[in-house]
């Protein structure tokens, strides 16, 4: 292989030196031309402050002006001649310098530039053992868009720029060879630094990946010295071209891990599009300002794939279900072939789907489901979806029949239509408000519609039929019909709920929202108590009671075995006298809470919560203090946050992510609550809160902006499974209430505005429901989410009702179908669908035993 290399050596060297000495013999006989500038400059991504002049101000490559050369004088033959005989020495010259090199052990990237690129590549050879490159001096020069690698570059200044806080440098490692390492100046806040990955493939004379294909990064690193556990990514790509907020993502790493470990970014949730420009690295997002801490990076990978993604490393990111062959088994009594209407239209398709499948409005794939059973048990309330997309404009009326059983048994229920709203240029379906009149469908478009059926306490079980009927509105003519069908259980869920819940709804945005309509003849408690009851209907409870406790109005619902809980706070300032109305009601005692202190993140507000608590010990004995927390401050030595709450909390509310698993910590989104050195110390949070609940203490669990991907949550761009799940999750974490900030923090345009408050992604974060007056009716509407919520709080209730029977084990293995870990969990809706009709059987079977 050395010959062969030394031979085009010798060819290449050849014609590099006669075409030089030609070129100096040319211009000789010109007319004293300037040497021409051919250098061009360095590519570089516009970042927000780039302090490296060569970066500044360009977006593309920059490149001087190259001058055009005069004009040159007729070449003589004496010229030619000489440039002959200067060729030939020339060629000799670059033969003996080819056999030198030849002689040379190592064959290294010197020999030719960075940029050359061989037209064939040489065939391959068995490499000796004494040719077997040792990994300690590997330079690693990437050869795929696909495998970022790093080493000394003279254009390096270009590919990281801005670095803030931070020093960058190419090292040895003994592993890998040369890598980048990444080092945190002393009292840094936030260190980061952009690199410019356009730039860098340009150099080396590759394409770009595409974020349209592969959208999942896997990063090999090493820590040194570091007193946090997060990575944080910008990414930038197509349009994006510096670090913008809401395009980053963050990572968790070991920190006590020394040797080389991998981190993975999953950007398949996000939008992530158009050719790769860029990163910014904030490798270290807490770090403790020693000024040692370092990060090194061997490679970035791209995948196009979560399995190949997940393929190298030693954890199971299976799904539930996945390869399951579950299915909801057929009902008897249920026609599932398609029917034809009398006037049936070929050219607008009608299907059916789950509650839980999110359909954007673009989308005209049909689910080839022609029927709908809708299984639910007695005193509830259950959903599901049916679509119509035609091939032209048109309108529809939309119609549904009575469900009866023939035995002289109805139900209710009520049709709704779906309306979309505009997020990043997708039209999403969320509010679900009634149908007034003729519905417009364009061409090319789908239209969602939502059958909503309630069945009471004492509802006969068995098999009820309804006739769905769509007309076109401009004829008149009959083009669809469908059956539809409840099958409901020989049981009944309770009044009582199982999950407790403290869902907020606000009395003055609602009120407003009526008045600004002309809505104007109730009152703000009139209608705040609509709203409130609409909550309690579908399982949830606010934080606020429509009447302060001593007022008669208010017993109604301190007594509603629906209400699960409410803030003692709100509404009444007089905790002692307070007490003294509620102390001879433990059922009341035991729904109330106090909530004063939100979110502690610093010791002035875990000194307020104290304070609180040892207030609340002598004005309202055997108090119930909640304060939703997503930190753990390392207070001292022996004592950190859950350990400074202890005396103080009855319910402790937290996110998700403190029941992230430590082996999957190299997930991208992965967070963590506690440190792995607190849980050495004091026990994992699993663990800690097992002992909290065995000594009389509520764990909840409260969702927000946050926790994003991985993690299920009731955000409108999130998969429609997520709020199902997130309830199977309270289960799984033996959480028994869940909070919710805000139902009702509209913007001026709710239904067609859902700008995120924080971040760039939590659309619909604060609005579960929307303001009835929009549409000239008193009662809130309600949405894609906020049904799918009830469901699973619904399917919580069974749980529950099966673990009375049968045992934990057996509610376990249910929970196990659906979510194993907080990041692991289904995301399929037929077989969602399945596992919790099967979980409804259960439960069934259990209640004849």
């Amino acid at each position: 292989m050395r010959n062969r290399f030394a031979t085009s050596t010798v060819r290449f060297l050849s014609l590099f030196l006669v075409i030089a000495t030609l070129m100096g013999v040319l211009a000789a006989c010109t007319s004293g031309n300037d040497p021409i500038d051919t250098t061009a400059g360095d590519t570089g991504i516009v970042t927000e402050s780039a302090t490296d002049p060569a970066a500044q101000g360009t977006e593309a490559e920059t490149t001087e002006p190259v001058t055009a050369p005069a004009e040159t004088e007729p070449v003589t033959e004496a010229a030619t001649e000489a440039a002959t005989e200067a060729a030939t020495e020339a060629e000799t010259q670059a033969e003996t310098m080819a056999e030198t090199a030849a002689e040379t052990e190592e064959e290294t990237a010197a020999e030719t530039e960075a940029d050359t690129v061989l037209e064939t590549e040489p065939e391959t050879e068995p490499v000796t053992e004494a040719e077997t490159e040792d990994p300690a001096t590997r330079i690693n020069e990437p050869t795929d868009p696909a495998f970022v690698t790093f080493y000394d570059n003279k254009r390096n200044r270009s590919f990281f720029t801005d670095p803030q806080q931070c020093d960058y440098e190419i090292v040895m490692d003994s592993t890998y060879g040369s890598v980048l390492k990444l080092t945190a100046k002393r009292r840094a806040l936030d260190p980061f630094i952009n690199f410019n990955y356009a730039g860098y493939m340009k150099t080396h004379k590759l394409d770009p990946i595409s974020a349209d294909e592969y959208k999942y990064m896997v990063y090999t690193i090493r820590v040194e010295n570091v007193g946090c556990e997060s990575f944080e990514m910008f990414y930038y790509a197509g349009a994006v071209t510096g670090a913008t907020p809401g395009y980053q993502m963050t990572a968790t790493f070991d920190s006590t891990n020394t040797g080389w470990q991998k981190i993975v970014f999953d950007l398949s949730g996000v939008d992530f599009s158009g050719s790769l420009n860029g990163m910014r690295w904030d490798f270290l997002t807490t770090p403790s300002g020693s000024g040692d801490e370092s990060v090194y990076i061997y490679s970035v990978e791209f995948f196009k794939t979560r399995e190949e993604a997940m393929g190298d490393l030693s954890v199971d990111m299976t799904r539930p279900g996945e390869g399951s062959d579950l299915t909801e088994a057929p009902v008897d009594g249920v026609n599932y072939d398609k029917l034809n209407a009398p006037d049936e239209d070929g050219s607008v398709d009608l299907w059916f789907d789950h509650m839980s499948q999110k359909v954007y409005q673009d989308d005209t794939t049909s689910s080839g489901k022609h029927t709908y059973v809708i299984s639910m048990a007695g005193n509830s309330i259950e959903n599901c979806q049916f679509f119509l997309a035609p091939e032209a404009d048109r309108a529809f009326e939309v119609s549904l029949s009575e469900f009866t059983d023939g035995k002289g048994h109805s139900l209710t229920a009520k049709l709704y239509r779906e309306h979309y709203v505009n997020v990043n240029g997708k039209m999403l379906p969320d509010a679900l408000p009634p149908i007034q009149g003729a519905v417009d469908v364009k061409g090319g478009n789908s239209q969602g519609f939502v059958i909503k059926a309630w069945t009471d306490m004492d509802q006969p079980a068995g098999l009820y039929t309804a006739t769905l009927d769509i007309k076109d509105a401009a004829t008149g003519k009959h083009i669809k019909t469908a059956k539809v069908y409840v099958n409901v259980w020989d049981f009944s869920l309770s009044e009582e709920t199982a999950l407790k819940s403290a869902i907020n709804i606000n009395a003055w945005p609602i009120y407003v929202k009526y008045q600004n309509a002309g809505m104007n003849d109730l009152s703000q408690d009139e209608l705040y108590e609509i709203y409130f009851d609409f909550m309690l209907e579908n399982r949830m409870s606010p934080y606020t009671l429509p009447y302060a406790v001593g007022d008669s109005r208010a017993e109604k619902y301190l007594n509603n075995p629906r209400l699960t809980s409410f803030a003692i706070n709100k509404k009444n300032s007089n905790e002692a006298g307070v007490y003294e109305l509620m102390k001879d009601h433990p059922e009341w005692l035991d729904k109330g809470y106090f909530y004063y202190v939100d979110e502690p993140t610093n010791m002035e507000l875990l000194n307020r919560l104290a304070e609180n608590g040892n207030r609340l010990s002598g004005t309202f004995p055997g108090y119930n203090q909640i304060s939703p927390f997503f930190t753990n401050l390392q207070i001292d030595e022996n004592t950190d946050q859950i350990e400074f709450m202890k005396p103080y909390l009855d319910i402790w509310c937290t996110k998700v992510f403190a029941f992230t698993p430590r082996d999957k910590y190299m997930v991208s989104g992965t967070q963590y609550m506690t440190t792995r050195a607190q849980d050495a110390k004091f026990g994992t949070f699993a663990e800690r809160m097992a002992a909290l609940r065995a000594e009389g203490d509520e764990l909840w669990l409260y969702f927000c902006w946050e926790p994003a991907q991985p993690y299920a949550n009731w955000l409108a761009l999130g998969d429609g499974t997520e709020p199902i799940v997130s309830i199977w999750q309270c289960a799984m974490t033996n959480a028994t209430g869940v909070l919710y900030w805000d139902a009702t923090y509209w913007t001026a345009d709710p239904y067609n505005d859902l700008t995120p408050l924080i971040g760039a992604t939590s659309h619909g974060d604060g609005v579960l429901i929307y303001p009835g007056s929009a549409y000239g009716i008193y009662e809130p509407v309600s949405s894609h989410r906020f049904e799918n919520i009830r469901l699973g709080i619904q399917d919580y209730q069974m749980l529950s009702m099966l673990e009375a029977g049968e045992g934990e084990a057996a509610a376990d293995e249910m929970i196990a179908m659906v979510t194993t870990d907080v990041i692991t969990y289904t995301n399929d809706d037929d077989y969602l669908h399945a596992v919790r009709v099967l979980l409804g059987e259960k439960v069934s079977e259990t209640l004849k035993k």
